[in-house]
């Protein structure tokens, strides 16, 4: 008990030194959740810098001969006299064109980004990256019955939850009607009830009295009477994605502008001013319904393409 209050008060940048102290650079590979890191090691005279497997948190670097700057941010490194704006082609060519990047390239010659799951140390005269972690092998989804992989799932969304519990202050929680958001708030909230924690868990949720259509009111309501949740509600018409863009700040990282930008700022307000520092999100679960025909597509083909080799072999 006195173990596991201690590692709740201590905060993430801190574990990670002492697991780095401990394990190396094996120790990224035991990070669980989103993160990007810079360490500087004097005894090394180097710099060690990673990101997480599914590069959740940014990380990009500028490179040369006598110079290495890094950041989370494109137009943090555009501010250094030495990085230069200059565009890559390709890169730009691919944004427009609607398909993936290089790995490791940005829209800017000077600028690369460190890939997921990989590090990389910079000193004096050498550079080396390496990769902590890969995706597992695939494994066939018919050899086990459905209700063993209704298990596993729910163990391993009751792990990650758990693991994004551990940080400074009551979390609150982003929450629409939807899908994704309502699954991790009712983790969540069992989650501290088993930890003891005798407040509810807050929610913040955006409401529309005009654009009617997009109001989630019914379906946040059942989740509030269920859990029994502090609901804080805000108005969400006056910042519908879009709405007064000419107003909008400019990015100098690139032309991509979140169109719910302004929507999420609120919320984000709104946690702030109820005293949250951290505030649980759920993201693009719908997809998993929305893609299972690009899914079955895909399987369908690897059969094909399978049999195809089997009848010229």
């Amino acid at each position: 008990g006195g173990d596991s209050s201690l590692l709740r008060a201590t905060s993430d940048g801190t574990v990670a030194l002492h697991c780095l102290e401990r394990w190396g650079e094996e120790a990224l590979g035991r990070f669980l959740g989103p993160f990007a890191l810079c360490l500087v090691d004097f005894r090394a005279q180097s710099m060690l810098v990673a990101r997480d497997p599914l590069g959740d948190r940014a990380l990009v670097f500028h490179l040369s001969r006598r110079l290495f700057v890094v950041g989370t941010d494109e137009a943090a490194l555009l501010q250094h006299p030495a990085v230069r704006a200059d565009l890559d082609d390709t890169s730009v060519a691919l944004y427009f064109a609607l398909r993936p990047p290089v790995a490791g390239a940005t829209l800017f010659r000077d600028i690369r980004e460190l890939v997921p799951g990989s590090s990389m140390r910079v000193g004096h005269t050498h550079e080396s990256s390496s990769v902590f972690w890969r995706p597992p092998a695939e494994r066939s989804a018919w050899r086990r019955p459905d209700a063993e992989y209704v298990d596993e799932f729910r163990e391993i969304l009751t792990a990650s939850v758990k693991a994004a519990l551990r940080c400074p202050g009551p979390p609150a929680a982003l929450m629409s009607g939807g899908l994704d958001s309502t699954t991790v708030v009712a983790v969540a909230s069992g989650a501290l009830k088993e930890s003891g924690s005798a407040t509810p868990m807050r929610t913040i949720s955006w409401v529309f009295d005009e654009i009617r259509e997009c109001d989630e009111r019914r379906w946040i309501d059942v989740m509030v009477r269920a859990f029994g949740l502090r609901s804080v509600t805000f108005p969400g018409d006056g910042y519908w994605p879009l709405r007064d863009f000419s107003s909008w700040p400019t990015w100098a990282g690139g032309p991509e502008r979140n169109p719910y930008r302004m929507l999420k700022g609120r919320a984000y307000a709104e946690a702030a001013r109820h005293g949250h520092r951290v505030l649980l999100i759920g993201a693009s679960g719908a997809q998993i319904y929305i893609r299972w025909r690009n899914a079955l597509a895909s399987m369908i083909t690897q059969h094909v393409v399978q049999c195809s080799v089997q009848q010229v072999g």
